[in-house]
């Protein structure tokens, strides 16, 4: 029996339903966060409660000249005032997330709530300028959620 294997030859990666079209590396992480029952007269915590969540995505891409996050609608506009790019910000909508296994149209990840929290890019002599992106997410989803 062939394993159906996830690799990176397979993977589309989309933000709000657009194709991150030449992403290079994309990588998810979400934790729960635990904290100790700690009291006196006892070296052991009781137990463990969780106490919070967080999810991160991360991205790289290709820069293409003209096609810009802000263009895209995923990052806000600076505006001309402080105020004006505060507004933008807040505004700004939250966005799903996923990446799809395009040969068994599998979505192998969802990602809710997604917002743009940092981008920066690299320029070398000799290279292709790339992108790096962060996000905030609200929840991850693998496939077992994903039907």
């Amino acid at each position: 029996m062939a394993l159906e294997v996830a690799t990176g030859a397979r993977i589309k990666f989309t933000i709000g339903g657009v194709t991150v079209g030449l992403a290079t590396r994309t990588g998810a992480s979400d934790e729960i966060d635990y904290q100790a029952v700690e009291v006196l007269n006892n070296i052991e915590p009781l137990e463990h409660v969780a106490v919070g969540y967080r999810a991160t995505l991360t991205a790289s891409q290709v820069r293409i000249i003209g096609q810009t996050l802000t263009t895209l609608g995923f990052y806000p506009k600076k505006g001309g005032t402080p105020q004006e790019f505060l507004r933008n910000i807040l505004t700004l909508p939250e966005m799903t997330g996923q990446l799809e296994d395009s040969q068994t149209d599998t979505v192998i990840a969802r990602f809710y709530g997604v917002k743009i929290a940092s981008r920066n890019f690299n320029v070398d002599a000799r290279g292709m300028v790339m992108e790096d992106l962060t996000f905030v997410v609200r929840r991850g989803t693998d496939e077992a959620e994903n039907v």
